[in-house]
């Protein structure tokens, strides 16, 4: 599960600039354009899975990658490193934050088998900070045993874009214009394509409804 810890407020332009995009004067329609604003940089981000300002974020898990290689089940032996013909219980996996780009990992606790809190030493982990990828971290040799519980593990990142490109944000004034031009419901977003009719509140809320587990 991904769960937003803080966030910090997008300064790449400011509603001035929105307005001065639509040709609008009146500035009583700042706090409204305000909320649009903020609609669409959080649409973009959900899109793309990049976030455009600092953004903190945990990772929970229910356990580290493994890997086991000859069908036997995770945890049956004890964590081995040594390279050759003996098995591991968990070997080089990745962790893919789904959010990016990366700016740090914070932090990497984890219940271990005694189900103690404890932290992931830094210097067993890598991971790169691409400008345009999510994040990944792999650990440099295996990964700790955890407990088994639904929050075994907890991975604390900062992700964030900076600057913003010129490409992405003229789409975020797109699409906030859009919306201010259409006030209601309308055919809008990845479901228009090759005539499958999507609304823009379908697409607002694909953004955030949970996923399907059947």
């Amino acid at each position: 599960m991904l769960q937003l810890v803080q966030q910090s407020p997008f300064t790449e332009f400011r509603v001035e600039d929105l307005m001065w995009h639509l040709n609008v004067v009146d500035e009583s329609q700042m706090p409204y354009l305000g909320t649009l604003l903020e609609a669409a940089v959080t649409y973009c981000e959900r899109e793309t899975q990049m976030d455009f300002r600092s953004t903190q974020w945990n990772l929970i898990l229910d356990q580290f990658p493994y890997w086991w290689p000859y069908g036997d089940p995770p945890y049956a032996w004890p964590q081995i490193s040594e390279v050759g013909a003996t098995r591991y219980t968990q070997r080089w996996q990745a962790i893919i934050l789904n959010r990016g780009p990366i700016r740090s990992v914070n932090s990497i606790t984890y219940f271990d088998t005694a189900n103690a809190q404890q932290t992931v030493d830094p210097t067993t982990y890598a991971y790169a900070t691409p400008s345009y990828a999510i994040g990944v971290i792999e650990p440099v040799q295996v990964w700790p045993i955890a407990y088994s519980r639904p929050d075994a593990v907890t991975v604390n990142f900062t992700t964030g874009l900076s600057p913003v490109p010129a490409n992405i944000l003229h789409a975020v004034k797109m699409l906030a214009g859009s919306w201010y031009a259409m006030r209601e419901d309308m055919a809008y977003g990845p479901g228009t394509v090759n005539a499958a009719t999507g609304t823009a509140v379908q697409c607002l809320l694909a953004q955030v409804k949970g996923f399907s587990y059947s």
